[in-house]
């Protein structure tokens, strides 16, 4: 049975006004963020030490191309052919060393600058033996102002490293005439050498140490 009745009146809603939609937002992207600004030039915490040394080395090598080799004080290494190849086996060694701390390993040009500062270091050897002969600099700089007022071996220039910073030392007078910057680069290409050397020792240490610890493992996995 039906209602037959007036269905009663409906009034008509109103449409709902749009709400405004957010803007679309561009996908998330991952941020890293580092504490304390911008990460340092030249680290990687995995890095090995070892890199870090070539790194340091290099650049002592490379600033000693930009001091001078001589007396004359404008006549800078990287001027002389010596300067110049001197230079050039600091560039590549600070640059192999700074991509290997990048990417936290070796690559293979690090060895062959490495081997290449030996040539430095060698030509640092023949400086310091020719150092005092006649017709160098720094002899007539002796013959110039007498042996009391000057250095005439180095043993003698060992001996007064302690007035270095006192007024009139001899120190700078005959490095000016020797050249600061060929002992500069003699420095940094032996630290070169010698952190190889340690290298090479920490790296046969550490390989004891692994055949070590493997003896110690083998009779515990034996018995288990």
């Amino acid at each position: 049975m039906t209602d037959s009745g007036d269905m009663p009146h409906l009034e008509e809603l109103e449409p709902l006004a749009e709400t405004p939609t957010a803007p679309e937002r561009p996908p998330a992207m991952t941020v890293v963020a580092v504490a304390g600004g911008a990460p340092a030039p030249a680290y990687n915490p995995v890095a090995d030490k070892e890199y870090y040394r070539f790194l340091f080395a290099g650049l002592v090598m490379a600033i000693g191309c930009l001091m001078p080799f001589g007396p004359q004080l404008s006549m800078v290494g990287y001027k002389t052919v010596r300067g110049a190849i001197c230079l050039l086996i600091a560039l590549g060694l600070i640059w192999s060393a700074w991509a290997s701390i990048h990417q936290g390993r070796m690559i293979k040009g690090l060895l062959r600058w490495v081997a290449l500062a030996f040539f430095p270091l060698l030509l640092g050897v023949f400086d310091m033996l020719y150092a005092f002969n006649p017709g160098s600099a720094v002899n007539g700089w002796v013959q110039r102002v007498g042996p009391d007022a000057s250095i005439e071996s180095w043993g003698e220039f060992f001996s007064s490293l302690g007035t270095v910073l006192q007024p009139g030392d001899q120190i700078g007078e005959f490095l000016r005439y020797y050249g600061p910057g060929r002992l500069v680069v003699f420095v940094g290409a032996v630290l070169a050498e010698f952190f190889f050397v340690m290298g090479i020792v920490g790296g046969a240490k550490k390989i004891k140490e692994q055949k070590a610890e493997r003896r110690k493992g083998a009779p515990q996995r034996r018995k288990g």
